[in-house]
């Protein structure tokens, strides 16, 4: 039975919440050795169907790991951290 309190998905989101702080950790300790670099340019790696899309662009105002947002017929440039909270 799936839990009907909010208290109740304490444990269910304990570990998402965990490897979601450690990949975002590990995104920005990149942006930071890349954005010392003060490189500049959008750069993409086109891995195959099953993978994620990801780049170094400008998201957010800021040269960063990016990866691509469709919306519509419109593809975007946003920051790939993880959304779990």
């Amino acid at each position: 039975m799936p839990p009907n309190q909010p208290q109740e998905l304490e444990p269910v989101a304990e570990a998402p919440n965990l490897e979601s702080n450690q990949l975002n950790s590990t995104i920005a300790a990149l942006n930071v050795k890349l954005g010392v670099r003060n490189v500049g340019i959008e750069v993409w790696l086109f891995p195959d169907e099953d993978h994620v899309q990801i780049g170094y662009a400008k998201a957010d105002e800021t040269w960063q790991l990016a990866t691509p947002a469709l919306r519509g017929d419109q593809i975007t440039v946003r920051s790939p951290r993880a959304r779990v909270s």
